[in-house]
């Protein structure tokens, strides 16, 4: 392809985001070493972190490379159809990443409902439903015949807007459902909550306005839709990695349980507060309650 002003842009703009990812690397690995590496191998936090820490990297440099390729034709051209499959990849690379980012937030509020199995449900049709969409969005928007190596880096794939809309309703519905409860039960006062509902408002803002720039990007045909791919990519890896390490830092008791229910603590307090009475419980103080075991072992460990 004709190399212009505007596929240099758009290239350095896809490639700064790489370039911000290993900052954003290199400034938090003190705390991925102190916090993540230390856990052992059953720990599904470990891997989901490392997943979102890495394979974006993994993923955004060979999608550079690519580029680099189609651009300067260097050092061999890749074949079309290799094109065509990467094309399609890059929906489900943005897929993946959004996927663990939410299932992490879904954990969250999960453990704040006490394991309901009804939330459980509508979180896992949320993901049935957004994995669906992108698979119909795929289905749907197939590179055509007249597909050529310059559109990977001048255009977008327009199953990219089915993956924007789908994740912004899960995103909606995850916030929603966090805030109701945080109204409705008794947290305030209880760091862990405090820093699930700041960092998990902060994480849907940033990853709800990124995800609708990509549908309005792609849906418009703007010319920068790519560089936003590149760029979400690297906000749900850090909105992801940044809601686990910040929960590693909330001072917890030492005993862990899985067994006793974290509504207890909530019930507990509402009974005193009904009876009036100014006695001391077990359950008056939060952070070492048992019930708050539950809800640190779903976030922390």
């Amino acid at each position: 392809m004709a190399i212009t002003r505007l596929t240099v842009d758009l290239n350095m703009g896809s490639s700064s985001a790489i370039a911000f990812l290993i900052w954003e690397l290199l400034i938090t690995f003190d705390r991925e070493v102190d916090f993540i590496w230390s856990k052992p191998r059953t720990s599904w936090i470990k891997w989901t972190f490392l997943f979102a820490r890495y394979f974006p990297l993994l993923a955004g440099l060979c999608g550079r490379v690519i580029d680099s390729i189609v651009l300067y034709r260097n050092p061999i051209p890749i074949p079309l159809n290799a094109l065509r499959i990467w094309y399609i990849c890059q929906v489900l690379i943005l897929h993946l990443m959004m996927l663990g980012a939410e299932i992490v937030m879904m954990a969250r509020v999960y453990a704040l409902y006490d394991r309901n199995r009804y939330i459980g449900g509508v979180f896992f049709l949320l993901l049935l439903g957004e994995s669906t969409s992108v698979v119909v969005g795929l289905a749907l928007n197939l590179p055509s015949k007249d597909f050529d190596s310059g559109d990977l880096i001048t255009t977008s794939s327009k199953s990219f807007i089915y993956f924007g809309i789908s994740a912004m309703i899960s995103q909606v519905v995850i916030l929603g459902f966090s805030i109701f409860r945080y109204i409705r039960g008794d947290w305030k006062g209880v760091p862990i909550v405090s820093l699930m509902i700041r960092d998990g408002t902060l994480a849907f803002a940033v990853l709800f306005f990124v995800s609708m720039l990509l549908v309005i990007y792609t849906e418009l045909g703007l010319t920068y839709s790519t560089p936003t791919f590149a760029w979400l990519i690297n906000f749900i890896s850090t909105a992801e990695c940044r809601l686990i390490l910040n929960m590693q830092e909330i001072p917890v008791p030492n005993h862990r349980t899985s067994d006793t229910p974290l509504t207890t603590f909530l019930v507990e307090n509402t009974r005193l507060g009904m009876t009036g009475e100014n006695h001391e419980s077990e359950y008056c103080n939060p952070m070492t309650s048992i019930p708050f075991q539950v809800l640190v072992s779903h976030c922390i460990y």
